[in-house]
């Protein structure tokens, strides 16, 4: 390691100080796998990495291979969360924990079938209820109270439904299932704070009210009724029993337990008077009416949709752009080598598939079934079709997309409007926006937009010059000024598709044929089904 702190990836890992922190993380590491590493180096805390770039790092992101990656500790408030976080971060001793779950147990469980949950017997299942809550406390004595993940996942039953694993019929099978959860629980509590962190940092300008609804909005992904690439879930029935206490534990990491209480029992009680099974999708600006309502404040709703409707009637072009004379290869393809490859190797192949299949699709008009298409590659896996059917959030919860009722229909006409006459630029740029402000799914938006946007000048014969002005600033729904220069500037950067001008794309396929679409493998705390039994 040069100068003692470079990582065995390449990375030299630096306090936002500038002063080096020895510490040494293995190739092609991932930011929640690095995390804990780091911390023992500087001294505990919750970490944000940055790259050079300034880019925040999320869990999955792979550490960069080279160059200076910033450390910054962030800050927890005083409370419940805190005492969670920081005893799960100080972790378990395997040993004795195996040790005590042997001991405890209570004896082998009567024959018959401990596989598939729909067939296991009364007085079998009778037997796995009393032994779990026998080894929950072997759990609990010998890791602490961290490790109880049972009252997390079990809150969402009312009917005797399984949302943990429960035990087998002999002891070391079940000895080695709940070492392996309570390793999987403190991996989610430490990915959590994870997100929590970014959540502080995104609401630090917000009021009270506005912060509470953002933070429900975010967390609610992890709703099964949510079509989102997250790999655990709050339950199916009762799901607003876990989100009460995943959203308590974030206000309580913001500080909300400290100066209001009484505040965060009006989160609770809100979310907690919701109906069984389903969503309700405008359930953000419901709590954050009853905070508003408890804090007697007003505040006013958000609209982005609409603002950007307002904005769009006007996006007109005075002059049409010459047609360009320039010939260019594949800046998308750059694009994502350079930026989606940068944030992890994954996501680069997935976009690259779902790139080449959109431009496989560029010889019909476009039409919404191609974006569910590209979705799914995009996320790696079979998802449920169809528009959304809850709210949406984007810009950092900024903006708010709600769910009308002619919301789909009028997106569905102004998607078609990709496939007139009108200039390209405009037809560009517009589809692209809309998808964006329109947020037609709940996850995989801001990538699907680059792929419209993509499709409808492949489709016509033209690429740009380079993309990086148009995918890397953010857009407001407000900015029809923004929205105009955006479409002038690609008209600038207009060029025309050269000769095999994505044969790489194409090579890159060949080389890597796609591995198939299939339905995401089980995931925790789904009801009557469990992750794979293997240590996290």
């Amino acid at each position: 390691m040069a100068g003692g702190y470079a990582a065995t990836a390449g990375a030299k890992f630096r306090r936002l100080s500038g002063e080096p922190i020895p510490c040494s993380i293995p190739a092609r590491c991932t930011v929640n796998q690095a995390r804990p590493i780091l911390a023992k180096c500087v001294g505990g805390g919750s970490l944000r990495l940055i790259s050079e770039s300034g880019r925040f790092l999320e869990g999955h992101d792979e550490i960069p291979e080279e160059g200076n990656v910033q450390v910054q500790v962030a800050s927890i408030a005083p409370g419940a969360w805190f005492t969670l976080y920081s005893s799960a971060f100080a972790g378990f001793d395997e040993v004795a924990l195996r040790e005590a779950l042997t001991q405890a147990w209570p004896g082998d469980g009567p024959e018959g079938d401990y596989e598939d949950v729909s067939r296991v017997r009364p007085e079998v299942r009778d037997w796995q209820d009393q032994c779990q809550q026998v080894l929950r406390q072997a759990v609990i004595q010998s890791a602490g109270e961290w490790a109880d993940f049972w009252t997390f996942g079990q809150s969402a039953d009312s009917y005797g439904d399984s949302y943990v694993r429960p035990p087998y019929r002999t002891m070391p099978p079940s000895v080695d299932l709940m070492v392996n959860d309570v390793k999987r629980w403190q991996e989610l509590l430490l990915t959590l704070e994870d997100d929590f962190a970014q959540l502080r940092s995104r609401c630090g300008g917000l009021g009270s009210c506005e912060h509470i609804e953002t933070a429900v909005a975010f967390l609610l992904r992890h709703s099964p009724n949510f079509s989102t690439d997250v790999t655990w879930v709050i339950g199916f029935e009762m799901w607003y029993r876990p989100l009460a206490t995943l959203v308590r534990w974030y206000l309580s990491s913001a500080g909300f337990e400290e100066c209001d209480s009484d505040l965060l029992d009006c989160v609770d009680n809100a979310i907690t008077g919701f109906g069984s099974y389903t969503v309700p999708k405008d359930a953000p600006v419901v709590v954050r009416r009853q905070a508003a309502k408890h804090l007697k404040l007003q505040v006013p709703e958000v609209n982005s949709t609409a603002d950007w409707l307002r904005e769009r009637v006007k996006l007109k072009m005075s002059l049409q752009s010459p047609e360009p004379a320039l010939e260019c290869g594949d800046p998308h393809l750059d694009f994502i080598e350079a930026v989606d490859a940068s944030r992890s190797p994954g996501r680069a192949a997935k976009m690259k598939y779902a790139l080449a299949r959109c431009r496989e699709d560029a010889w019909a008009p476009l039409e919404f079934r191609h974006l569910e298409e590209w979705r799914e590659y995009i996320l790696g896996h079979q998802v449920r079709k169809g528009f959304r059917q809850h709210d949406a959030y984007g810009k950092q919860s900024r903006e708010r997309y709600p769910l009308e009722d002619k919301t789909k229909a009028t997106f569905l006409s102004l998607l078609a409007e990709a496939n007139t006459e009108e200039p390209i630029e405009l037809r560009a740029c517009r589809a692209y926006l809309d998808v964006l402000f329109f947020h037609p799914f709940d996850d995989g938006n801001s990538r699907l937009a680059r792929l419209v946007f993509d499709f409808v000048l492949t489709r016509d014969g033209y690429t740009l010059q380079k993309v990086d002005p148009v995918f890397m600033f953010s857009k407001s729904a407000k900015d029809g000024e923004g929205a105009l220069r955006l479409v002038e500037m690609v008209g600038k950067l207009l060029a025309k598709q050269r000769v095999d001008w994505d044969a790489p794309l194409k090579a890159w396929v060949a080389a890597h044929p796609h591995p198939g679409l299939s339905w995401q493998v089980n995931r925790w705390f789904c009801s009557q089904s469990f992750p794979e039994d293997v240590p996290p």
